[in-house]
């Protein structure tokens, strides 16, 4: 990887904002929380695959944090939308509600 690149994907300004200082333990609970936000969000998790530059500016993630949701984008796409409504609708059968 290039300092600043992530491969074959969008350039990533490093010098658009102070990268946050987390561990390794925030840095994967954040993410599973904008991951479990992607399966509650049907909305959101379009905006994460059509553009998560934008769609996760608020949160600022670091480059690496960043270059796992470009990864999905560019290697998976809408699939993981797909994943994610199945993890919805299973929740929501389980528990006997119908789907948002």
């Amino acid at each position: 990887m290039t300092e600043g690149r992530e491969m074959n994907g969008p350039r990533i300004d490093p010098e658009r904002r102070p990268l946050p200082a987390r561990n390794l333990d925030e840095s994967i609970s954040l993410i599973d929380a904008l991951v479990g936000r992607c399966v509650r969000e049907p909305e959101f998790a379009r905006s994460v695959i059509a553009d998560p530059l934008v769609a996760l500016a608020a949160y600022d993630l670091t480059d690496g944090e960043m270059a796992d949701f470009l990864a999905l984008k560019r290697d998976v796409g809408t699939g993981a939308i797909r994943t994610w409504n199945g993890v919805r609708e299973a929740v929501f059968a389980e528990r006997g509600r119908p789907r948002p």
